[in-house]
């Protein structure tokens, strides 16, 4: 699986190019980052302000199941989610994804 992630701050037009790729690309799976975490902890029966009130480790273990998810479509994924600024620890997907979510 290939998984791409479209990140900026908020109201940067990630959601339009989202479902721009979606109409022009409807093979891909285009989702948007929040999502794919609310059906890992609806899952888990946790509610999202609970998710985002969680340690950062805790946080880092959902993300992870959700990479897991998005990593489970065969073929082409394409995420979208606000952009975090703080330093990048390594090349991990994980690092990677907490930057799209």
């Amino acid at each position: 699986s290939t998984v791409i992630g479209l990140y900026g701050v908020s109201g940067s037009g990630k959601s339009f190019i989202l479902s721009k790729l979606q109409r022009q690309h409807p093979e891909w799976r285009c989702v948007e980052g929040s999502d794919v975490i609310r059906e890992v902890i609806k899952n888990e029966r946790i509610d999202f302000q609970d998710f985002l009130a969680m340690a950062s480790e805790d946080q880092d273990r959902i993300r992870a199941k959700a990479v897991e998810t998005l990593n489970e479509y065969e073929g082409i994924t394409i995420v979208a989610g606000h952009h975090a600024a703080f330093p990048q620890e390594d090349d991990s997907s994980v690092t990677t994804f907490r930057s799209v979510i």
